[in-house]
């Protein structure tokens, strides 16, 4: 029997976020486990732009420039560290190209897939808090690297608890997503009394991970499900451009202060990490073009750690990996993202909603390294381009016909 290539993506996907759903204890046990989907991922990939690339010029555009940043990657650093800058874009580079698919099934409403990672990760935290785990700070060496299991970080004596997962930020993540698609499908369907149960159990297993921005993400997002469709995506809009003008101030380098608070994680990012990052393109070459793919984050940690910078914001880590380019490509995205006309009501309010969970990350992370966030930048970007979903339309009117 012939499997339908919608139902290999979406299980290709659904095995990925269950491994990284699990990757303290999975890792423990058999480390290159969580390796095995994105490598799935990136065989799919190939396929499909393979077949695109010869008949859809958005795949041969997409394509070519992956190769010269890859290239330009190549020219900064050394082979193995493109390679694995280009293998941590692979889960967004996937959603991104089947973005069609996984929305169909994220977007289905059933609550099966969201309430088993819900109550495994919630499971997860509440283990941890109570007990610890063997997998907290241990590591494992591959290819000469010691890779980290589940990190180990306190925060004024207190755990930033990771749960199974791999970081404390990324089961948040997790916890967050599932319990946004929960409510929504709850709000939609008029069950208030399931809504509140998930929301404030959510916000509860989340203060256990002490990520912060997570919490108001949630609380904002649930508040805007309330609001009429025409105001929620009109505020979408205006915070996406609040973001990305807040996150290219703060990355001048000249915006640098001496003084400011060392616990405030978010100033030591708008005051030392951004402007840092900024100053890595030290030519007017890489100004331009910047460093290539794995100039930044956790390639350039473990292959140049002299030149590392986290980035730690999205649009000031796709600077470091594209200067000038990168700048432009967001704008595309962001005129995008602001005037596309959807073709199903119901599917335009679920798009930007679920944007603002995904966008409000972006500030403080760069996403592509969160197994999580990854997946949903991935499925932002891709949706806003595909055509089946929504067409460019500076009227910016909703049609109602079914989302295909």
């Amino acid at each position: 029997m012939k499997l339908k290539m919608d139902l290999i993506v979406v299980w290709v996907f659904i095995f990925f976020v269950g491994v990284k759903s699990f990757a303290g204890p999975i890792g423990l046990i058999f480390q290159p486990i969580n390796y095995i989907p994105t490598l799935l991922m990136l065989v799919l990939l190939m396929k499909s732009w393979l077949l695109g690339a010869f008949t859809k010029p958005a795949y041969l555009l997409s394509v070519l420039l992956i190769i010269v940043y890859y290239l330009i990657g190549l020219l900064n650093s050394s082979f193995i560290q493109a390679t694995f800058g280009l293998y941590i874009f692979i889960p967004f580079l996937y959603c991104a190209t089947y973005n069609n698919y996984i929305f169909k099934f994220l977007t289905s409403g059933k609550n099966s897939f969201f309430m088993f990672f819900f109550i495994t990760c919630g499971i997860g935290v509440l283990y941890v808090s109570y007990f610890g785990a063997p997998w907290l700070g241990g590591a494992v060496n591959v290819g000469g690297v010691d890779k980290v299991l589940s990190r180990n970080w306190t925060v004024n004596g207190v755990l930033r608890n990771p749960g199974f997962v791999g970081a404390s930020f990324d089961a948040a993540t997790l916890l967050m997503i599932c319990a946004f698609f929960l409510t929504y499908n709850y709000r939609k369907s008029k069950k208030y009394i399931p809504l509140v149960i998930t929301l404030i159990t959510a916000l509860y297993l989340i203060y256990l991970t002490t990520t912060k921005t997570t919490i108001v993400t949630l609380a904002v997002v649930t508040l805007f499900m309330f609001i009429p469709r025409l105001i929620a995506t009109a505020a979408v809009k205006f915070l996406f451009f609040v973001i990305i003008i807040f996150s290219y101030i703060y990355m001048v380098p000249e915006q640098k202060y001496n003084a400011y608070d060392p616990s405030n994680t978010l100033l030591i990012r708008m005051y030392y990490t951004w402007p840092k990052a900024a100053e890595l393109l030290n030519d007017s070459i890489s100004t331009i073009f910047g460093k290539g793919i794995g100039a930044a984050g956790t390639a350039a940690a473990y292959f140049s750690p002299k030149l590392y910078n986290p980035g730690d914001n999205v649009f000031v880590y796709l600077y470091i990996i594209g200067g000038v380019v990168s700048v432009i490509l967001i704008l595309i995205l962001f005129f995008k993202f602001c005037f596309s006309r959807f073709h199903d009501s119901q599917f335009k309010k679920i798009y930007y909603l679920f944007s603002l969970c995904i966008l409000t990350g972006g500030v403080t992370y760069n996403v592509f390294e969160s197994a999580f966030y990854s997946l949903g930048f991935g499925l932002i970007v891709g949706g806003i381009f595909n055509k089946d979903i929504c067409k460019l339309s500076l009227r910016n009117r909703t049609e109602d016909y079914s989302y295909k």
